[in-house]
């Protein structure tokens, strides 16, 4: 199975709030292509959905390394800077999100 035919069945699951069964599919997906950031973006959405902000920001770290020029990247991972008291570095990310795209 192939990372785009992964992709439809973690968002779905996400869809669906299930977001320990979309986790799993979407590390599958980012482990079958360390390349793709769609892959990556899922277990980052994921993992900030489950409240494991140490997991969300490395894994959005993973995503925006792939694509610097994603904007909804960099605003999910402003999101959980600020959630985290991380204020300087939730401004710099949000910064990005004018500068993408």
């Amino acid at each position: 199975m192939n990372v785009w035919s992964k992709q439809s069945v973690f968002l779905s699951l996400r869809q669906e709030k299930k977001f320990e069964d979309a986790l799993l599919k979407a590390k599958s997906a980012a482990n079958l292509d360390l390349s793709s950031y769609n892959a990556w973006w899922e277990v980052a959405l994921c993992n900030s959905e489950l409240k494991n902000t140490d997991a969300a920001l490395e894994t959005f770290i993973n995503t925006l390394e792939l694509s610097e020029d994603f904007s909804y990247g960099w605003a999910a991972d402003g999101k959980v800077l600020e959630a985290v008291g991380k204020r300087g570095e939730a401004i710099e990310a949000l910064e990005k999100v004018l500068e993408a795209d």
